[in-house]
């Protein structure tokens, strides 16, 4: 289990403690805007100068940025197939290899992305809404029309989405994948 604050990436092992503690992580200091794990037992971390990837639950942390259009993390998601997918100021990108490179997928900016679980179907929030049906490797722009920030989905595929800061106090929420 990984904890996350403004300031230090924590690491606490469930099944070797029982004395319920946190450790700090040998994270370096940059402020981490998004994490995922991968079944494969990779954690990767998001800031706004990256993604740095560790198999080491925290020891080690390496960049692995090859191929990203722009290096601003703001989401991470999987696909189906468990790649790792993630949104950027620049758009949209997927690994296949465990963040060793990354392929460019979309060039609209994304605030956040979801998979839903049922159908496999992705979802981006950002400047516009995009779904994709076919694992990310098209996106097509649905409604809402206005700019969205978060993004989730709910047991039963209800989708929400929130306005941008400054721009509103609306959460919305759509039951027919926007």
């Amino acid at each position: 289990v990984f904890l996350l604050t403004p300031s230090t990436l924590f690491a606490y092992n469930v099944c070797a403690s029982q004395d319920f503690s946190w450790q700090a992580t040998n994270f370096p200091r940059h402020p981490v805007t998004a994490l995922a794990a991968t079944a494969h037992g990779f954690l990767f971390a998001g800031t706004k100068s990256g993604i740095y990837r560790t198999s080491d639950d925290g020891m080690t942390w390496q960049p692995c940025n090859s191929g990203l259009h722009c290096l601003a993390v703001s989401a991470f998601a999987r696909d189906t197939l468990g790649h790792i997918l993630v949104s950027t100021d620049g758009g949209i990108h997927r690994s296949i290899d465990n963040g060793e490179t990354w392929q460019w997928l979309s060039s609209d900016s994304s605030y956040g992305i979801v998979l839903n679980d049922s159908n496999g179907h992705l979802f981006s929030s950002g400047p516009y809404f995009l779904k994709s049906i076919d694992d990310g490797t098209t996106w097509t722009p649905s409604l809402p029309s206005f700019p969205q920030w978060a993004i989730c989905i709910d047991a039963e595929g209800n989708l929400f989405v929130s306005n941008p800061p400054g721009m509103g106090h609306g959460i919305y929420r759509s039951t027919d994948e926007g």
